[in-house]
């Protein structure tokens, strides 16, 4: 009798799993500092439109500053909306990672009697299909 797997079930290297979600959050954690290094800039933008005073600053000198803020503004949202995103899809592959090989720790049992009669020699194949969890698992036999 042959046994083989279904599709739902993956062997799963943990060694490697482990370096892979290493990497993801190396790199999870670079764009995170970058999104903090945005907002530091922006708020530091900020701050130093509210120290100008009409009698330090032209009004043209004014006015070209506040175009060049409202610019850098507009370009830090768009990078830190991208930036945001891509912290998001990095999580999901660690959650990703990470769940699968949970599901791979602990035990379980189970016990499954069948029992085939044919009058003559054949092949047949058999299905078992089981549910652990909120998964649906299926072993062929052949």
């Amino acid at each position: 009798m042959v046994c083989s797997v279904g599709s739902c079930i993956e062997e799963i290297d943990t060694a490697s799993t482990a370096e892979a979600v290493r990497k993801l959050n190396a790199r999870k954690d670079v764009l995170v500092k970058d999104v903090d290094t945005i907002d530091a800039i922006g708020q530091t933008m900020m701050t130093y439109s509210e120290s100008l005073a009409g009698d330090s600053v032209s009004p043209l000198q004014a006015e070209r500053f506040f175009e060049n803020l409202i610019s850098r503004s507009r370009a830090m949202t768009s990078t830190r909306a991208d930036l945001e995103e891509e912290i998001l899809q990095l999580s999901r592959q660690i959650d990703a990672l990470t769940s699968a090989e949970k599901k791979k720790e602990g035990k379980t049992d189970g016990e499954v009697s069948v029992v085939i009669m044919t009058k003559k020699p054949t092949d047949i194949q058999l299905r078992l299909t089981y549910r652990k969890s909120s998964s649906i698992s299926k072993v062929d036999f052949s």
